[in-house]
């Protein structure tokens, strides 16, 4: 590193004296420079010195644009004589001795290790897949045992499954084709290359059938609900219902009953969540403590978290009316008070078989019923 009180002995080009001397501003103070190219004589001062509170450039490090450097924070060596200046030509030889040095240690390398001569290898009139197909027995002798060990639990002993195929019979209706009704339309799947869920039959459908098949999937574990619609008659989630392995029987699958459908099995979940918002699914409490936890006995929390996640709006419903700390229930059951809120519930427990989570929303209706009745 060049100290800055050493400049006057360098000689050094008018452009990178411009460049190592230029400065945003000078000061009244300073005196012309002809060492310097008629510049004023700047003595650098370090950043620890400067006033932390002024404005600057660089306000970690409180310089100014071109500001010369102190030349104990000068890490970048900007003030660099001319002997670090390069021409094209010196930058060009430099390269030119690289790309010949790698050259002869590729040239020694392969000298000492000569490539071994390989005979060639006929192979038969119709290629590798001929070659390569089957077992010889003279070749399988040959392998050691551990490749022939796992060769024999990699090969089915009795060869390949033959094809299970299951015919499913799905409902297709496309909006922007407003002339063609709704249809039944009809796809074959292997069994034997396919999950066990009627998911993975839609999806081995939509991947190598027909890409056109549209439905709703998520989290392919039961958990959001996005994948269901109707199979073999019964309101329930794709990714749960096992298929049904008589290839002489096809299944069924419809979209959800009583919904409008956006296309095939999609529905139109608009209504729902309008439904969801009316019961004001948040807790509501007069008196909230202050600067304290709104607690609950444990008994009240059991009685919650027996039904907390419910897949219907009138099982959040129940929820927020049986808990101790709303304070609005009675508005609640107003709002549930007419022929089409709950009372529409035949109470045949279908959503409680259907629900993954084996939760209970039948009875929590009965319960809101029950509860309505005797108020």
């Amino acid at each position: 590193m060049i100290a800055r009180r050493g400049f006057k002995q360098i000689n050094i080009s008018n452009s990178v004296r411009c460049y190592a001397t230029r400065q945003s501003s000078a000061t009244t103070g300073d005196e012309p420079d002809p060492q310097l190219g008629g510049y004023p004589q700047f003595v650098p001062q370090k950043a620890q010195e400067k006033n932390p509170y002024n404005k600057y450039w660089d306000q970690q490090g409180r310089t100014n644009f071109g500001d010369l450097l102190h030349e104990d924070e000068d890490v970048l060596g900007v003030h660099a004589p001319d002997v670090h200046q390069y021409s094209y030509a010196e930058s060009a030889k430099s390269i030119l001795y690289t790309i010949i040095a790698f050259s002869a240690f590729g040239y020694l390398a392969s000298a000492m290790v000569p490539q071994r001569n390989v005979a060639p290898r006929d192979y038969p009139r119709d290629g590798l897949k001929d070659e390569l197909s089957g077992v010889d027995e003279n070749k399988q002798a040959a392998r050691s045992f551990s490749s022939s060990t796992r060769r024999s639990l990699a090969t089915p002993v009795g060869g390949a499954k033959p094809a299970l195929m299951k015919k499913f019979q799905i409902y297709r209706w496309n909006p922007d084709e407003p002339a063609e009704k709704p249809r039944m339309q009809t796809y074959d799947v292997d069994l034997n290359s396919c999950g066990p869920m009627v998911l993975d039959a839609l999806l081995k459908i939509k991947n190598e059938a027909d890409p056109t098949l549209t439905f709703r999937r998520s989290c392919r574990e039961g958990i959001c609900g996005s994948c269901a619609m109707n199979i073999e008659g019964q309101n329930t989630l794709a990714c749960l219902c096992r298929i049904d392995r008589n290839e002489n029987k096809p299944s069924k699958i419809y979209p959800l009953p009583h919904m409008y459908i956006v296309k095939d099995l999609v529905p139109d979940m608009t209504q729902f969540y309008k439904q969801y918002k009316s019961i004001e699914p948040y807790l509501q409490s007069d008196n909230v403590p202050d600067g304290v936890e709104h607690r609950q006995s444990p008994e009240e929390r059991k009685k919650l978290d027996d039904e907390y996640l419910g897949p219907a709006v009138l099982m959040q419903a129940y929820r927020w009316i049986a808990d101790s700390r709303d304070d609005k229930a009675a508005q609640r059951k107003e709002k549930l008070e007419n022929t089409f809120s709950l009372y529409r519930c035949h109470t045949i427990f279908n959503c409680t078989r259907t629900c993954p989570k084996g939760l209970n929303p039948a009875m929590a209706i009965a319960d809101m019923k029950k509860e309505m009745a005797t108020a």
